[in-house]
């Protein structure tokens, strides 16, 4: 039986709207409307009258008032992402928007007004305050689009000073033998969290990747990864060819669990890995293995990286990177190779 919606609440292609009459007629002669998304159809009721309520108060505001036009930006263009970025965005905005509350139009907006609240909030978070400023860049281009702004502000908000410190942590065979073990531990899914894992090492795809990763994408020949985060940009595919080794880890996990997922690092009962159960599970094997707590699953990419450099193979293509700095980012404080300086006269 269809479940029973709200006045002027529809669902359509999985997600929920909230159906918004406008003045007008439309020229078919029928009334104009606006959908506002809500929800995902399967977030629940509680997230469909969270969203309405939100909704309600946005619509009440002038159409260029900066909680307005996020709202807008929430509506129009955040669905397009996938899961893991559009739950991310949506947080961010709303902070954003509830920091900025008293803007009722986006035009008296100024770059001074960014860059205070990025420097207010995120001085000590170079990383985030980065992401907030390209937040921020997306948000601005919208309302330039949609005609409230002539320009976008937050390009003029220069980001020299919060330099991030580049990331060196690599993860030794002896540590990652550590993590593998203690994934195995005391656990029904341990079996799956290794392959994931192993799948991590041997690919050097991301966590997202490897847990999106369809048995659809899996040939005799090898995997083809269409990492997410450049899918939308470089459009680079990264063929990763069958090795005895590789093959090994996808029967380990086609064999895994009751139930045969589409996807394949999947749960017991056949369900997709969640970003945060994929990191959870992570945090777990590195914890119960005593490893430093710094570690992070996207190590396994630079260890992957790294070693393949070393056997001589093409670490580039296999990051997936258009650009060989990118790669050097991974692998230039790894593996140095120590030079042995002289030996000298010392009173």
């Amino acid at each position: 039986m269809k479940r029973k919606l709200p006045t002027r609440v529809v669902e359509s292609h999985g997600a929920l709207y909230y159906i918004q009459d406008l003045d007008g007629r439309s020229g078919s002669g029928k009334p104009k409307q606006r959908w506002h998304w809500l929800c995902r159809a399967d977030d629940g009721v509680l997230a469909m009258h969270d969203a309405i309520g939100k909704l309600l108060v946005d619509t009440k505001r002038a159409p260029s008032s900066v909680p307005a036009i996020i709202s807008a930006w929430k509506r129009d263009v955040v669905p397009r992402y996938a899961d893991k970025t559009r739950s991310e965005y949506e947080r961010m905005a709303d902070v954003v928007s509830k920091s900025l509350d008293d803007f009722n139009d986006i035009a008296t907006l100024r770059p001074k007004h960014i860059a205070e609240f990025i420097d207010t909030n995120f001085r000590d978070a170079p990383n985030m305050a980065k992401k907030y400023r390209a937040l921020f860049s997306l948000i601005m281009s919208y309302a330039v689009r949609r005609g409230f702004l002539d320009s976008n502000p937050a390009r003029e908000v220069s980001m020299r000073e919060y330099k991030e410190k580049k990331r060196s942590r690599y993860i030794t065979d002896e540590e990652l033998a550590a993590i593998r073990t203690a994934a195995m531990t005391g656990t029904r899914s341990g079996v799956m969290t290794v392959c994931m894992i192993d799948l991590a090492v041997i690919t050097g795809q991301r966590i997202g990747d490897i847990i999106s990763l369809t048995w659809s994408q899996v040939r005799k020949e090898g995997i083809v990864f269409k990492p997410a985060k450049m899918k939308n940009s470089t459009g680079i595919v990264v063929p990763v060819k069958m090795t005895d080794q590789l093959g090994g880890v996808l029967e380990r996990a086609r064999t895994s669990g009751k139930v045969k997922g589409v996807n394949v690092i999947h749960t017991m009962r056949g369900r997709p890995y969640t970003y945060h159960g994929a990191h959870s599970a992570w945090r777990r094997a590195v914890l119960k293995a005593g490893i430093n707590g710094s570690t992070h699953f996207h190590d396994l990419k630079r260890k992957a990286l790294t070693d393949a450099k070393r056997q001589g193979k093409d670490a580039q293509k296999l990051g997936g990177h258009a650009d060989a700095k990118m790669t050097a980012h991974y692998i230039e404080q790894v593996g140095i190779e120590w030079i042995e300086p002289p030996t000298i006269a010392i009173a």
